[in-house]
């Protein structure tokens, strides 16, 4: 999309990480996007990407991680 000029957004980022990474077996990739998200200060709708972010890194790293996740959403 970049190399298109195309900006990406919230939703793009979210299918993202949702179909391409979270359900093809690379979670760790999906939590890395969620982590760029961040850097590009896109806004983080909380229920469609944290959820999102938040499966990927159970999924990648366990649940203790994913509570964290979770955690720092309501915060």
């Amino acid at each position: 999309m970049d190399r298109r000029g195309v900006a990406k957004d919230l939703h793009s980022y979210s299918i993202y990480m949702d179909d391409a990474f979270a359900k093809s077996g690379k979670p760790w990739k999906a939590f890395k996007i969620f982590k760029d998200m961040k850097q590009r200060a896109i806004p983080i709708g909380v229920v469609v990407a944290y959820n999102t972010a938040i499966h990927a890194v159970g999924l990648a790293q366990g649940v203790d991680s994913a509570v964290r996740l979770a955690v720092q959403a309501d915060g």
